[in-house]
């Protein structure tokens, strides 16, 4: 069976859903970000932000290998990154503050490079200062498991305290 473009999109996806889940989730350890959508999107769109490289895999697939998890997944571009987002988000009529939506995109970028670390492709976490790939290798890049224990982390926090405490 020959792999459409399809295909590539489709895994993209779900090696995309982690990072998602664990923005959402950070979300929720916040009790005054719960109940308000701006936090959240900013943190899950942080989450997301540094895969923004996925691009490279649209204009130039025979060069995407090379540029997947460099800069956009560099502690060097994450100041930068988190400072456009937040200004998106000011220019878009966010509520909070400059400084705290930076902050909030900042996590979220932190978290995405974090889950990044720990499966086996690695990040240039120094580009372009460094070209060293560093990797745990802990998980899959798409570990099923690993997202499934994420989802249900999430699930669990919205479950009421109360009845959270039956539940472990």
């Amino acid at each position: 069976r020959s792999r459409g473009l399809g295909d590539g999109y489709k895994r993209q996806a779900v090696a995309l859903a982690p990072h998602a889940i664990a923005g959402l989730l950070v979300a929720r350890t916040r009790r005054a970000w719960t109940g308000r959508p701006g936090p959240a999107a900013v943190l899950v769109a942080a989450s997301l932000l540094p895969d923004v490289d996925m691009v490279a895999v649209v204009l130039d697939p025979a060069r995407a290998a090379l540029l997947r998890h460099t800069l956009t997944h560099s502690l060097v571009a994450l100041p930068v990154l988190a400072a456009g987002l937040a200004l998106l988000v000011r220019l878009a009529g966010g509520r909070d503050g400059f400084g705290a939506t930076f902050l909030l995109a900042a996590t979220g970028i932190a978290v995405h490079l974090a889950l990044d670390l720990l499966n086996a492709y690695g990040v240039l976490l120094f580009y372009p200062l460094s070209d060293a790939r560093i990797e745990l290798g802990l998980l899959f890049v798409v570990d099923p498991v690993f997202t499934g224990i994420l989802a249900a982390g999430l699930a669990l926090s919205f479950v009421p305290s109360t009845h959270r405490r039956m539940l472990v």
